[in-house]
């Protein structure tokens, strides 16, 4: 019996005026209405061969993470506290963000920026099961309102070491401008630490170009979202990294297949997009 202090949402009765009674009180749930875990969504076949899904997030704390998916990067997220009764699933004190956009039109893939206080959501939910429910929700497109079924998917920890691209990029780059290039290599490292913080670092033919601070990370569903990641330059004159440029909000990235020995990243930067497998370093 999972005993949890709540809002008296009284497990099937909202208040007169619509509203979660707001009553403080023990209320007893035995199973859940739905079980805590992450769920993916199922669209309809016109949708999932465009590449949309959705991920959701629901904690035994009572805290939700959200993902609007299209092509493996997240278009849009926002997390706050969730309840449910049998009919619907409440998502209250949210906030919301949806990809930045770019310099030059278009968007800024995998940063969330101006996260801004969403208004309270009563969703419509049916067919609960142990492992499954559907939403009423906006399709992908925004068109129609639809029902999805969410299943319950595994959940998967990073462990704490450092991960190795297993393939270095090959490219060519021109150095005058007569047209001559120059080939070299260029790869990623990430080294993870037990307080949920890592260090990422770029490389040309060895030598290290860029490096990513990140002092707050957590892998949500298939998601790595990095807070307020801090970029830094190698500067050669002065063998260090210098020039400090700090993300004001979070770099959000898909990760799949993660194992005790590695995972693969979904890189928005290869030509074309492709996932990049990554190898835990001896």
């Amino acid at each position: 019996m999972n005993t949890l202090r709540m809002r008296n949402f009284l497990l099937g009765a909202f208040g007169a005026a619509g509203l979660w009674g707001c009553m403080t009180t023990e209320v007893k749930v035995d199973p859940w209405i739905i079980q805590p875990g992450n769920y993916a969504a199922s669209f309809s076949p016109e949708f999932d061969s465009l590449g949309f899904t959705s991920e959701f997030i629901l904690e035994p704390s009572l805290h939700h993470r959200w993902f609007s998916v299209k092509s493996n990067l997240a278009m849009f997220t926002s997390y706050g506290q969730w309840m449910a009764n049998s009919e619907k699933l409440l998502l209250h004190h949210q906030m919301a963000s949806s990809v930045a956009s770019g310099l030059f039109g278009g968007v800024e893939p995998e940063i969330f920026l101006n996260f801004k206080a969403s208004s309270d959501d009563q969703i419509p939910i049916r067919n609960l099961t142990e492992t499954s429910f559907e939403k009423y929700e906006a399709s992908p497109d925004n068109r129609r309102m639809m029902w999805v079924q969410y299943h319950s998917v595994a959940s998967s920890t990073l462990l704490p070491a450092r991960y190795v691209q297993a393939s270095p990029d090959l490219n060519w780059r021109e150095v005058n401008g007569a047209g001559d290039t120059l080939f070299e290599k260029s790869w990623m490292e990430y080294e993870f630490f037990p307080t949920g913080g890592y260090l990422a670092y770029g490389y040309i033919d060895s030598v290290r170009t860029v490096q990513f601070n990140v002092s707050k990370s957590q892998l949500l569903g298939s998601f790595l979202v990095s807070d307020h990641p801090v970029k830094r330059w190698w500067d050669a004159d002065s063998n260090a990294f210098v020039w400090p440029d700090t993300l004001r909000g979070e770099w959000i990235f898909r990760l799949h297949n993660v194992t005790d020995s590695g995972f693969q990243i979904w890189d928005v930067n290869s030509y074309p997009e492709k996932w990049k497998d990554f190898k835990k370093a001896n």
